[in-house]
């Protein structure tokens, strides 16, 4: 019996996460970014090593540390005192 070869599926990588991104980025203001704290790894909530690859993410895109500092607490602190 000939054994039928098993289909390599590939899933997604980070560079196709990042297009999206990318296009936001190229649109949008800095000013309505917001960083996702809603970690998903254990211990649930905050985790440096989720904010050290967001860091890394945005400065690899080029985002200027003014924008940088926007989208990891300056916008939402803007929001909460009005």
């Amino acid at each position: 019996m000939t054994e039928i070869p098993t289909p390599q599926i590939k899933g997604p990588t980070l560079s196709d996460a990042l297009i999206p991104l990318l296009l936001l980025i190229a649109m949008l203001a800095m000013s309505v970014f917001l960083f996702g704290s809603d970690s998903s790894f254990f211990p649930r909530g905050w985790n440096t090593a989720v904010l050290d690859v967001q860091r890394g993410i945005l400065q690899d895109l080029g985002v200027s540390e003014e924008h940088a500092g926007a989208i990891l607490g300056g916008n939402l602190r803007r929001l909460m005192t009005g």
